[in-house]
C-alpha cells in the first residue's frame, strides 16, 4: 500500500526529532522558563476587563467590559503621561539607536589591540551599574554645587543650573544617561557582526581606491544592515517601554510634569491600593502592549519588504 504524503511528512518529522533529540533536551529548560514567566502570566490580562479584587482573584472578580479603558482615557493626567512616554521613548530611540553602531565602527578602526581592549572595557562598565547608583552619581555631578555647574560658572556661563529641577532638562538628561549606560554593551553585537564581513571586500575596495569613509559606507554598513534592521525592529517595538528604574530614580516633584511616564503612573496608582486602581493599571499595560505590537508588526513588515530580514 502506497504511503500517504501526510504520513510520510509525519514520519520524517519524528525522524528529525529523534535525530536532534539532545538539542531539544537542551532547549527544554528554556522553554519551561519562557512558559512560566512569559506566557502563563498572560491570563492576568483578564484584570483589564474586570473590577479586579486581589482577594477574589481573576476568575471571581466582576466583569466590567471596557469601563476601565473608558475611565483610563478620561483621567486628567492620562494625556500628559502618554505624551511624556512617547517623547522620552522617541528621543531615546533617535539618539540611542545609532550610538552603538557608531561606537562599533570606531572600535573597528582602532588598530592597536591593547588600546582597543581597554577602550571597549571602559565602555562596558556603565552597563553593570544599577540605575539607583547611576542616578545618584548624576545627581551629584549635576547639582547646583556639583562639578558641571562649577565648570559652567568658571567659564562664565552664568548662574548655576538646577538640572533636575528644570523640566526642560529632564528629557536630555534621560537620553544622555541612557546612551552612557548602554552604548558600550549594545555595541558588542555589532562588533561580532563586523568580524564576519569578508576581508576580501575591503581588499577589493582598496584596489578600487576607496578611502576609509567609502569602505565604511560601501562595505561595512551593508554587511551590518541585516543586524541593524532586526535591532531596529526590536527597538521600535519597545518605543513605549521607557526604562522605569531610570525615570523613577530621577523623578522628583519639580520635574514630574515631564517625567511621569506610563510605567511610573501605573506604579503610583497601583500603590494606592484601591481595587479600581489595579484594574486601570492593567488596562494601561494592555493598551501599551497593543501599541507596541502594532509598532513591531509594522517595522517587521517594512524590514522584510526591504530585504533586510525579519524577526518573524
Amino acid at each position: 500500500m502506497k504511503e500517504k504524503p501526510a504520513d510520510r511528512s509525519l514520519r520524517q518529522f519524528w525522524a528529525r526529532v529523534v535525530k536532534n533529540r539532545w538539542f531539544y533536551v537542551c532547549l527544554f529548560p528554556g522553554f519551561i522558563l519562557m512558559l512560566l514567566f512569559n506566557y502563563l502570566p498572560l491570563y492576568g490580562l483578564l484584570g483589564a476587563f474586570q473590577a479586579y479584587d486581589p482577594f477574589e482573584g481573576f476568575f471571581a472578580s466582576p466583569w466590567v467590559g471596557l469601563d476601565n479603558f473608558t475611565q483610563l482615557f478620561s483621567l486628567p493626567d492620562f494625556g500628559n503621561v502618554f505624551w511624556n512616554t512617547i517623547t522620552i521613548g522617541f528621543w531615546t530611540f533617535v539618539f540611542g539607536f545609532p550610538a552603538p553602531v557608531i561606537l562599533a565602527l570606531l572600535f573597528n578602526e582602532i588598530l592597536e589591540p591593547r588600546f582597543k581592549k581597554i577602550t571597549q572595557t571602559i565602555s562596558y562598565i556603565p552597563n553593570f551599574i544599577s540605575w539607583v547608583v547611576a542616578s545618584g552619581i548624576f545627581y551629584k555631578f549635576l547639582a547646583t554645587d556639583g562639578a558641571v555647574n562649577d565648570l559652567l560658572v568658571a567659564v562664565g556661563m552664568g548662574e548655576p543650573i538646577n538640572f533636575f529641577g528644570e523640566p526642560s532638562w529632564f528629557v536630555p538628561i534621560v537620553v544622555i544617561t541612557s546612551i552612557w549606560k548602554g552604548v558600550g554593551f549594545s555595541s558588542i553585537l555589532y562588533l561580532a557582526v563586523l568580524t564576519n564581513i569578508d576581508p576580501g571586500l575591503y581588499e577589493a575596495a582598496d584596489i578600487d581606491g576607496a578611502g576609509k569613509l567609502k569602505k565604511i559606507w560601501c562595505v561595512t554598513l551593508p554587511g551590518m544592515m541585516p543586524t541593524i534592521a532586526l535591532v531596529l525592529v526590536m527597538n521600535l517595538s519597545s518605543l513605549l517601554n521607557v526604562n522605569f528604574d531610570q525615570v523613577y530614580t530621577m523623578q522628583n516633584s519639580m520635574n514630574i510634569s515631564v517625567s511621569d511616564t506610563m510605567d511610573t503612573y501605573m506604579f503610583r496608582i497601583a500603590m494606592q491600593g484601591q481595587i479600581s486602581d489595579y484594574s486601570r493599571g492593567m488596562a494601561m499595560g494592555l493598551f501599551r502592549a497593543i501599541i507596541c505590537l502594532f509598532l513591531f508588526l509594522t517595522a517587521n513588515g517594512l524590514s522584510k519588504k526591504m530585504g533586510n530580514g525579519s524577526v518573524v
